[in-house]
């Protein structure tokens, strides 16, 4: 099964859409591949994610393994940090 990465369209507009939207996005996402990763973690405004905490504990909650891991780069500034989900042990 294939892995996603997807640069942060989801995360960038944190205030457009709601914490329920990123994380159906993010379980359709898990339905389709192993494992996906988001990077960065901003939102505009160069803000780390409004609904990042809630994404975590959510999923975590309902089976799904979520991590923030540093990156040896920045995508922009501060932005060095990416998000990786996996369902269940996989």
């Amino acid at each position: 099964m294939p892995s996603f990465r997807v640069c942060h369209f989801l995360v960038l507009y944190s205030a457009h859409f709601s914490l329920d939207f990123h994380l159906q996005s993010l379980r359709e996402l898990c339905r389709v591949a192993n494992e996906v990763r988001i990077v960065p973690l901003l939102e505009f405004g160069a803000v780390r994610s409004r609904h990042l905490d809630g994404t975590l504990t959510q999923l975590a909650l309902t089976g799904y393994r979520a991590q923030v891991a540093e990156v040896p780069y920045e995508f922009q500034k501060g932005g060095n940090e990416m998000l990786i989900v996996r369902f269940g042990d996989i």
